[in-house]
């Protein structure tokens, strides 16, 4: 058995290099004739691992690394341990799935028409307003044309300060329509711009107005000062609520503009018949959402320590080989290692890993799993605080993180199925070429970007300014309205140059430089050909070798 974890290293996608510095690793662990101790420093790496509850199964290095690189379904197998972690990601991807489609799908539909509702229906317009009476007319107008209230409610406007009204509406399918049955409220916040009165006298100084600590002729002046008058609509809360309702709140500000300034006109608080949301339930829950959040964020929870833990068994592996080449290199451990091109080789095979290949000790997958669960137990917690409710673009777009993350970390079992991880590795190998290259090939684009903007950006929309010419020149890449583009520049500068231009740029763009990264990624795919190649050869020789264990066990 112990020879099958150290097997399932050599035949999984690990590094090569990192294969060979380990077995190298336990070559030089092995008893030396020539040590009074019987064993070498090395071997002290594996001794410290072997303290730790998890490792002290394993008699190499190499098998410590291949229990870590092994397959669930390996484990099950040999161990009978059943594959949690695969199981714990296959339900968080599920449930991550599940609470995307729902918000989109119901809450994002009430956003959508409560935004179309704002933009296309609550700015107000109105003439120019120079006394109180029109004032008042205006918002009566506003009230009544756009909210559908009775006109005696803004008639108390002289009760209480300042200006604040709110309208409640029931949305039903996300159209508005008039009944004395309210709703409830959500915490989304869209406004309208506010749009102001022009062509009034200009003459009041003064920043702050307080109509009921004014007397009359006072508040007649004020048709001589108002250089504008706007009103601006909020919506405080939209809350969903089963059966497809949703209550609107609406605040509702007068600001005014005086000597090209802008301030808020208190004015006495507009009183309304409108009842409040109370004949409703006022604090609604989703409860399939709810749970769907309860489980995520439990899964999550759970996911993070199993990985951190994997992580650190990672890292326990990593120091243990990292003291004893420190040892070897000072000098302090060579006294039991008689061996010395075996010492050299391995000192070699360690030096030969640099940094970026030193971290390959820890799987990157790890990293990925970790942030994604704190997104989604981030997430899950301000839902559930929240009470379902679809939150701001920040938290949408991290729960929208959290759900792709969990999708996309399923694919790191794909990797003890070499041929269906193929893509991974071929990116792994064809990755850092191709970046060196495009790096370069960027620096040729954005120069053809800068001289298009030069030489057309007067005349043609389509290269206006830096990132107008990008698009388009991003757009002649992948093939798409050349000829429009190219008739574009002909108009706008002389013809002969926006020839020159269009074809260099084809030239080198289209056909250099997309063949000389196609060859690259066809490089790295024949790289990952092979190294499926060899896994699956390997493979094939454990499973013989166990085979004929097997067969000469059962013969004695």
């Amino acid at each position: 058995m112990a020879r099958g974890f150290g097997a399932c290293l050599a035949s999984s996608t690990t590094d090569p290099l990192l294969v060979r510095l380990l077995e190298q690793a336990d070559k030089l662990s092995e008893p030396d004739e020539r040590s009074r101790s019987g064993a070498s420093s090395t071997a002290n790496a594996l001794r410290r691992l072997r303290r730790k509850k998890w490792s002290s199964q394993f008699t190499s290095l190499t098998d410590v690394a291949g229990w870590m690189a092994a397959s669930p379904w390996y484990k099950w197998k040999q161990k009978g341990r059943i594959p949690v972690k695969l199981f714990l990601h296959l339900s968080i991807a599920i449930l991550s799935l599940f609470q995307v489609v729902f918000l989109s799908t119901n809450m994002g539909r009430v956003i959508r028409n409560t935004r179309s509702f704002v933009d296309d229906i609550l700015v107000p317009t109105s003439s120019p307003v120079y006394n109180l009476t029109g004032l008042v007319g205006a918002l009566n107008t506003t009230m009544c044309d756009i909210c559908a209230y009775e006109r005696d409610s803004l008639l108390v406007f002289e009760l209480t300060h300042p200006f604040q009204l709110t309208v409640e509406r029931l949305m039903d399918g996300g159209q508005i329509f008039n009944t004395s049955r309210p709703s409830f409220s959500m915490d989304t916040t869209s406004e309208t711009i506010p749009v102001y009165c022009s062509d009034c006298p200009n003459s009041l100084a003064h920043t702050d107005l307080d109509l009921r600590e004014k007397t009359k002729e006072e508040k007649q002046e004020l048709r001589h000062s108002l250089s504008g008058v706007g009103i601006q609509f909020n919506i405080q809360q939209l809350t969903y609520m089963e059966g497809g309702r949703y209550c609107l709140n609406w605040d509702i500000s007068l600001y005014y503009a005086i000597s090209m300034r802008l301030g808020t006109l208190s004015m006495p608080k507009i009183e309304t018949d409108a009842h409040g949301c109370g004949h409703w339930p006022t604090d609604p829950i989703n409860i399939p959402l709810v749970w769907v959040n309860v489980w995520l964020l439990i899964f999550s929870c759970f996911s993070f320590v199993l990985v951190l833990r994997q992580f650190g068994r990672h890292y326990q592996l990593y120091s243990a080989l990292t003291k004893e080449v420190k040892l070897m290199e000072m000098g302090a451990a060579y006294q039991d290692i008689g061996i010395d091109h075996e010492k050299q080789s391995f000192l070699e095979t360690w030096s030969k890993l640099k940094s970026f290949r030193k971290t390959k000790f820890f799987s990157l997958w790890n990293l990925f799993t970790i942030a994604t669960n704190i997104m989604q137990v981030i997430g899950s917690l301000i839902l559930l605080l929240n009470h379902g409710r679809y939150g701001n673009v920040l938290i949408n777009t991290m729960i929208g993180l959290a759900a792709s993350g969990a999708l996309l970390n399923m694919v790191r079992y794909f990797r003890f199925f070499p041929k269906s991880y193929l893509l991974i590795l071929t990116l792994r190998y064809a990755l850092p070429k191709s970046l060196r290259f495009i790096f370069c090939a960027t620096v040729i684009y954005l120069a053809y970007a800068v001289l298009g903007m030069t030489l057309f950006g007067e005349r043609s929309p389509a290269f206006s300014n830096l990132g107008q010419s990008v698009q388009t020149l991003f757009s002649i890449v992948n093939g798409d309205h050349i000829t429009e583009y190219f008739e574009a520049m002909r108009k706008a500068s002389n013809s002969f140059v926006s020839r020159v231009y269009v074809f260099s740029f084809i030239f080198l763009c289209m056909w250099v430089a997309l063949n000389i990264l196609l060859g690259v990624v066809i490089e790295g795919y024949n790289q990952a050909v092979e190294r499926v190649q060899a896994i699956t050869e390997s493979k094939k020789d454990s499973e013989n070798h166990e085979e004929r264990e097997s067969s000469i066990f059962n013969a004695v």
